[in-house]
């Protein structure tokens, strides 16, 4: 029998139902050929290639919306033999095959078909007798007329059950058995927060995607997976983790959701509908996409887009990128940055100026945008390109090079023609890279053949490339911010902003800069009559913050998500090392939440600011993102947890850009001082602060004695100890090194550890810049210490230990302008420790003669006599 976990569970419901009646066991085996009739549909349909025309999102638009199962038979038709077949990908070629080729009695095919034919005849004495062939995919459709016949029937009489239910079953158990696709690699693919994967096994096998429980390297969107030459995303069967249940599309296509039911349990849930409103059909073309032939611009040959919108110079920008195109180096590079920054409109420009310096002899513009962001809001439009195949094929058409090389295929062309092009250099570019189909793959297969002097130019949202040369591409500064609201003022008509420079100066703070959030908020000022909240307003642009997130937030890890959650839901400038060290808190397995941070960073979810204080790095989110951010965590199931953590990030207090410039040390002073507050309210205990406290100190090291004085005012005397040993571990300035062996030796006092209270006034003496009255002190102290209580050690460690102090002391007393009296007894005591008395009384009679009525010096002179 083949194992595969939908089917294996239903046939255990079938067990139970065939114990109670044939009526329950119809039901039951109905319910299981409806539930493999989706199972196929959904594996075929995620075997279908994309393409610009989405073919594969024309079946998913549908089979949300079906409300009977005869729409799953048609679905399968047209997957196998109608137009959409030609984009089936090959390794399902022999699947497809099975379900095609006509067939004889005899056959498992032949067989499943003729006993379902059998069931229909019972309730539909019309039913056509099969012929000498047939196909398997036959199966599917008269299944759904079984289906609808029995529901047309009411509920069928028990003798009719009775016949029905061992044909159904045997027919079944030929398809469970002989269906291919059901031996295909199946499994459920959730990304833990350490970035692997937790793989559920839902087939016989897992083999193909076992790597990704150790690779953090890849990329897939939480759910299940089959394994045809790739990982192919089934993205109609929904199911957990725990692969305990599978949930199927069930109609019911509702303003905000739609059904999913599970044939093994009944349970229904409902899903979003937003992935699939897009109309089916041919899309508009983007504005930016190119022309459809090359043309000659200024002294260079291009099919560059004629672009219809407002552009601000960017200066700044304009000058690296052109520098790095005119550069005989890096023949990769990158425009990054949050979608809607003008990085498409920035390339355009740049390269309409070079086209006039002929850098190039050609300049190929390609285009994956399938979103255009306009001023009314985000259109849908059809890609350009979206494979290596369509880059290829739209390449040798722009350069009529396959009428020339006719016996390559389109993508050896290419392939040749970026390693030494026949035209001089060529500069191709590629825009929207993150929309095209494998991203590195496309990239990787780019940078094997780009040879100088030809170059690529990528614009993209993401980037998580080797080898190529990033562009930030960051909000507008005031200057060209100012232009811009000048200018798309004027054009829409309501030119008296220009003057409004308050409301300038709060669209920019509220914007970050964001050129095209300015506009949208523009246009909703011209609508409105009034400026309005202009947190309020974009709160509202649900269609707007799902075109610029929505795409780099889903290909975020999970622990790349719960940090933007977390930032977006205080939005304040948050130190690093403190998400770091709340998110430490509840994971007890090893989370790179520093990676995490760089990756949110690399798809301009958030912007990292690095302090000049003390190269502290702290993290700020975009208004716009952290609004999109709220919206995403009112239904995450991370919500609890996130908040939780949020109010852990208070204790940091509020920052601005401004703070920034101060480092973390105020930051983390904060935290300690919050703590503390919160301690003595004895409503939280230290005990909870610990791991974060703990964790700030291994990034802030100078922490260490300010938790050492917490610990110490909580009683926790050999925590305190333990932290300033921390702190003296690592190199220090002599001036903190002074402070923390002196409160070491205070601790030691405390817990009348005598041996530790020598050991740290010896290592506070020996210190480069420790005052003479501090060492005084610090020899004092140990004469005490010896002659008192007698610290538990050996002589030669005594002798040690005292020689140390006793050389330091001896080295400044005869330099100290202000050595008095005392000072000479206590160096004299030392060597009186050493058993040195001659030597002893040398430095006493010194000491009487600067302060002859000393008692110190006297006593200790008639003593030594």
């Amino acid at each position: 029998m083949i194992t595969f976990s939908p089917i294996d569970l239903m046939n255990k419901r079938l067990a139970i139902a065939k114990e109670d009646s044939d009526t329950s066991m119809f039901l039951h085996l109905m319910y299981s050929a409806e539930q493999l009739t989706k199972i196929v549909t959904v594996a075929l349909v995620a075997c279908v290639e994309d393409d610009n025309l989405r073919h594969r999102y024309a079946q998913e638009h549908r089979l949300v919306r079906a409300d009977g199962i005869g729409e799953w038979g048609s679905c399968i038709d047209e997957i196998l033999s109608g137009p959409t077949s030609q984009f089936l990908i090959p390794e399902i070629r022999g699947f497809q095959k099975e379900l095609l080729e006509g067939k004889k009695e005899g056959s498992w095919q032949y067989d499943s078909v003729k006993l379902l034919n059998e069931c229909l005849k019972i309730v539909d004495k019309k039913a056509d007798t099969l012929p000498v062939k047939t196909q398997a995919r036959n199966w599917y459709s008269i299944f759904a007329r079984l289906r609808n016949k029995a529901r047309a029937h009411g509920a069928l009489g028990l003798s009719d059950c009775s016949a029905i239910c061992p044909l159904l079953e045997k027919s079944l158990r030929l398809q469970y058995e002989n269906l291919s696709i059901l031996t295909f690699p199946w499994v459920f693919l959730k990304r833990n927060l350490n970035g692997k994967y937790h793989v559920s096994t839902i087939s016989a096998t897992s083999t193909p995607f076992e790597y990704l429980k150790s690779d953090r390297n890849h990329y897939f969107e939480d759910g299940v997976y089959l394994d045809a030459g790739k990982h192919r995303f089934v993205r109609l069967l929904y199911s957990t983790a725990e692969i305990n249940d599978f949930y199927f599309p069930n109609g019911f296509f509702g303003k905000n959701t739609f059904e999913c039911l599970s044939y093994i349990t009944d349970d229904k849930i409902h899903l979003d509908v937003s992935p699939f409103l897009t109309p089916v059909g041919a899309l508009p073309k983007s504005q930016t996409e190119g022309m459809g032939m090359l043309d000659l611009i200024g002294n260079t040959f291009s099919n560059l887009p004629i672009n219809p919108i407002v552009y601000i110079q960017r200066d700044e920008l304009e000058s690296e990128l052109i520098q790095k195109l005119c550069d005989d180096r890096h023949p990769v590079i990158t425009l990054v940055g949050r979608g809607g920054i003008g990085k498409t409109s920035l390339a355009i420009s740049v390269l309409k100026k070079l086209c006039d310096q002929k850098v190039f002899s050609a300049i190929i513009w390609l285009s994956a945008r399938d979103v255009d962001l306009l001023v009314e809001g985000a259109k849908p439009v059809k890609p350009n390109v979206l494979t290596i195949p369509d880059i290829a094929k739209e390449f040798s058409a722009l350069l009529e090079l396959k009428a020339v090389k006719g016996d390559k295929t389109e993508k050896e062309i290419m392939e040749t023609e970026l390693t030494k092009s026949t035209f001089g250099p060529i500069l191709f570019v590629l825009d929207n890279f993150e929309t095209v189909v494998s991203p590195k793959e496309v990239y990787s297969w780019l940078n094997t053949y780009i040879r100088l002097p030809n170059k690529i130019l990528i614009t993209s949202r993401f980037r998580d490339f080797k080898g190529d040369y990033p562009i930030e591409v960051h909000g507008m500064n005031k200057k060209e911010f100012y232009s811009l609201v000048q200018n798309v003022s004027k054009e829409i008509g309501i030119p008296e902003i220009i003057e409004d420079h308050k409301y300038i100066d709060d669209l920019y703070e509220q914007t970050d800069g964001h050129p095209y959030v300015a506009k949208i908020l523009l246009g909703e000022r011209l609508k409105q009559g009034s400026s309005g909240n202009l947190k309020i307003v974009l709160a509202g642009k649900d269609d707007i913050l799902t075109a610029l997130f929505e795409r780099s937030y889903n290909y975020l890890t999970p622990l790349a998500k719960r940090i933007f959650l977390t930032a977006s839901n205080w939005r304040s400038i948050i130190p690093e090392v403190a998400v770091e060290a709340v998110l430490m808190r509840s994971h007890t397995e090893p989370v790179d939440v520093e990676a995490a941070i760089e990756e949110l960073a690399k798809s301009s979810l958030i912007e990292s600011i690095k302090s000049t204080t003390d190269d502290s790095f702290f993290i700020s989110v975009p208004l716009s993102a952290s609004i999109f951010g709220k919206r995403k965590l009112s239904v995450d199931p991370l919500k609890a947890a996130i908040e939780a953590d949020t109010m852990l990030l208070h204790t940091f207090g509020v920052g601005t850009v401004d703070d920034v410039k101060f480092g973390l040390k105020p930051r983390a002073d904060k935290l300690f001082s919050e703590v503390a507050k919160r301690i003595s309210t004895k409503k939280n205990t230290l005990e909870n602060y610990i791991p974060i406290l703990e964790f700030i100190c291994s990034k802030h090291h100078d922490a260490w004695l300010t938790l050492a004085s917490l610990y110490e005012e909580e009683n926790y005397n050999n925590e305190a100890i333990l932290a300033v040993q921390k702190f003296l571990e690592a190199p220090t300035s002599n001036h903190k090194a002074c402070i923390g062996w002196n409160m070491l030796a205070r601790l030691y006092r405390s817990q009348m550890n005598w041996q530790g209270e020598v050991h740290a006034l010896v290592e506070y003496c020996l210190v480069s810049e420790i005052q003479f009255s501090d060492i005084s002190n610090s020899a004092n102290a140990i004469n005490r210490l010896f002659n008192e209580h007698k610290p538990s050690v050996d002589n030669l460690e005594k002798r040690v230990s005292i020689e140390k102090v006793a050389k330091v002391f001896e080295s400044r007393i005869y330099k100290e302008p202000y050595a008095d009296g005392d000072d000479y007894s206590r160096l004299a005591w030392l060597f009186r420790h050493l058993n040195e008395d001659e030597k002893a009384l040398q430095i006493v009679e010194k000491g009487l003669k600067i302060e002859p009525e000393n008692i110190y010096c006297l006593n200790l002179y008639d003593r030594l006599r």
